[in-house]
């Protein structure tokens, strides 16, 4: 693979973990053999079956750095969804333009509001 096809790969990772729905092994699998039968077709330079297990573990232990493998017991599988680092991080970084945007939206209800009221009044 490319460094723009891994780091498309390693994106996708985080933006799926961050929604709460980290990756298999399988569907990482899936994703990466996808991008691969697209670019090497039915060439011999693509194994028919895919990339294989060594490779996958060889990938995330490379980029350990920007990803991670977890495992988790059945309680956190059930119970801690909504909080993992990835769900934390995405929460912090989208909380800031959600209160920004209730603000706007609160100020331009109250516009709306004012307009509405010198409206009546003719």
């Amino acid at each position: 693979m490319t460094t723009g096809e891994r780091k498309v790969v390693i994106k996708y990772i985080i933006e799926t973990g961050a929604q709460a729905f980290p990756l298999s092994h399988r569907q990482l699998k899936e994703h990466v053999d996808e991008i691969c039968q697209k670019k090497y077709g039915e060439s011999d330079r693509f194994p028919e079956k895919g990339v294989g297990k060594q490779w996958m573990h060889q990938f995330i232990v490379k980029h350990s750095d920007k990803i991670m493998m977890a495992w988790s017991t059945q309680l956190e599988d059930k119970q801690g969804w909504a909080v993992n680092p990835n769900t934390k991080a995405a929460w912090d970084k989208l909380l800031p333009d959600m209160i920004l945007t209730h603000s706007r939206c609160m100020q331009l209800m109250k516009l709306v509001s004012l307009v509405r009221q010198v409206e009546r009044r003719g």
